[in-house]
């Protein structure tokens, strides 16, 4: 997920640009329940076409 890569930069650096720290530290934590949700579902979903390819 090399987009994904990108978008973790973005927020956490952002914010650091103004010396908000604490804003860079919640939004990555955010972020990141955020993603690993979202990249356990698109793998499901990838599993299940993969299963209905095969049969």
């Amino acid at each position: 997920h090399p987009n994904y890569v990108v978008v973790i930069g973005e927020i956490a650096v952002l914010p650091l640009c103004f010396g908000l720290v604490w804003y860079a530290l919640a939004f990555s934590a955010l972020n990141a329940f955020v993603l690993a949700v979202r990249i356990r579902e698109e793998n499901a979903a990838l599993s299940e076409l993969r299963h209905d390819a095969r049969h």
